[in-house]
């Protein structure tokens, strides 16, 4: 059985939910996968395969939404000093979100599709840079626990191979009288730039390092 036209998302059995996915109403995160059923010739099982991602891909727009919204929320707040050392429930709210959505690479089964590869990417540098202004926030504030929870949580996906990660999270631990675990963390970073890129920790690395040891 061959599709021709335009295909819409029906709702599984047992699925209340009434609205329809469209070229018109999808978020711009889907239109590339979007287009890859309109119009097109596919048969039942793809199309079939396809509507199964869908909830994945509503998962990637409500996370952009969440990063959109945690970028202006500190804005705002950096910009008005509002630094007094009290948590923002705010961010917090965001951040945990987005925390909880993103669990590394979306869409594992469409390796092979040329949309995915951006998407992931772009996903991957916004969370990451997402953690390093939460964290931020929070270390301005002298919330080193809060910063470190973050850091710790962007490190263990195993994605993000950033430097700056391990450099915040062994300052965190400093900070909190928790040498033996800033030590672990920087072990941890050497093991993993030597093994995995081939290179060893930078100057500054090396440099919060010496500065726990002495």
């Amino acid at each position: 059985m061959n599709f021709k036209g335009s295909v819409e998302r029906v709702p599984d059995q047992g699925d209340v939910q009434t609205n329809a996915w469209s070229p018109l109403t999808a978020p711009p995160i889907m239109e590339a996968p979007l287009l890859k059923i309109i119009d097109s010739d596919l048969d039942a099982q793809k199309v079939q395969d396809f509507i199964y991602n869908f909830d994945e891909m509503a998962d990637l727009w409500r996370l952009e939404e969440l990063l959109d919204q945690a970028d202006t929320r500190l804005k705002v707040t950096v910009g008005a000093g509002t630094v007094s050392g009290e948590v923002d429930e705010v961010i917090v709210g965001l951040a945990e979100e987005a925390v909880n959505l993103y669990k590394g690479s979306f869409l594992q089964g469409e390796d092979k599709q040329p949309w995915v590869m951006p998407i992931r990417e772009r996903i991957k540098r916004r969370f990451f840079r997402l953690i390093i202004k939460v964290g931020s926030h929070f270390e301005a504030m002298n919330q080193w626990e809060m910063a470190s929870y973050y850091y710790q949580n962007a490190l263990e996906l195993g994605e993000i191979l950033d430097e700056e990660l391990f450099q915040r999270l062994m300052t965190c631990h400093h900070r909190l009288g928790q040498t033996a675990r800033a030590i672990a963390v920087y072990d941890h970073c050497s093991g993993i730039l030597i093994s995995k890129l081939g290179i060893k920790p930078s100057l500054k690395t090396e440099a919060i390092y010496r500065a726990l040891i002495m």
